[in-house]
């Protein structure tokens, strides 16, 4: 659980804002308050969950740490797959989430692909 931990510190909101423009993290933040994170899944250095958006699917979102402190992420909206960002709002949004649920102490899948 090393990875884990180095991983923790950088899904705080104040590092995130450190590291991403206000429009994302605002995005971000308001799919998160509206719950939009399910089916959440860990495997120490890299999380993945779905996002449901304003499409009918959920989009497929992946936050991994790479290194000691850089975070990538990858998700099938729109916004990351043609290119306009390496990080969008639904990387937000499952990092935050994940945040939540892991300090709530709410049991993550570590086996299972979402």
């Amino acid at each position: 659980m090393r990875k884990l931990e180095q991983l923790l510190p950088l899904l705080e909101p104040e590092s995130l804002r450190k590291r991403l423009d206000t429009k994302t993290m605002e995005a971000g933040e308001e799919l998160h308050r509206k719950k939009a994170v399910s089916d959440l899944v860990s495997d120490a250095n890299r999380i993945r969950g779905k996002i449901k958006g304003s499409h009918p699917e959920p989009h497929q979102t992946q936050v991994s740490l790479v290194g000691s402190d850089t975070l990538e992420a990858s998700c099938t909206c729109p916004t990351f797959t043609d290119g306009w960002t390496k990080f969008c709002h639904h990387a937000v949004c499952l990092a935050l989430g994940f945040r939540e649920q892991y300090r709530a102490g709410a049991e993550i899948t570590t086996t299972q692909n979402p």
